[in-house]
């Protein structure tokens, strides 16, 4: 019975989201950060299409919208393990839901940076007579 009594004290001290998992946060802006400047000075103009085009600015939103699904997810993530777990079960979790929502959040929106142009001119042309 007393330990029930000290649960609730001992999950309200720990932190929401740490300082670490901030940083692991930052880790995929900054490979879309790199992903956006390397398309730009290898292939000036070939991101144009993503703003200046219906279609490209339905996919940048749609891309948009799904980082920031992607970032609520992993805060989500790491509050509830912060909150529930200890140790070293809470460090491999964090991990493993950093490496997670990098690859279902962060590698669909590398693709569509890459491919989204590519789509945007092959549907232009199709689409005129």
């Amino acid at each position: 019975m007393s330990t029930a009594q000290q649960t609730p004290s001992s999950t309200s001290s720990r932190p929401w989201v740490t300082g670490s998992q901030y940083f692991a946060l930052s880790i995929p802006a900054t490979v879309l950060a790199a992903v956006v400047v390397t398309l730009n000075s290898q292939l000036p103009g070939y991101m144009d299409a993503l703003i200046s085009t219906p279609m490209g600015l339905r996919l940048t939103l749609a891309a948009s919208v799904w980082l920031l699904l992607g970032v609520g997810a992993y805060l989500l993530g790491c509050v509830l393990v912060n909150r529930y777990l200890r140790g070293s079960d809470r460090t491999l979790l964090s991990s493993l839901l950093g490496i997670g929502c990098f690859i279902l959040f962060c590698v669909p929106v590398i693709f569509m940076l890459q491919a989204g142009p590519a789509a945007v001119q092959i549907e232009e042309n199709l689409s005129s007579p």
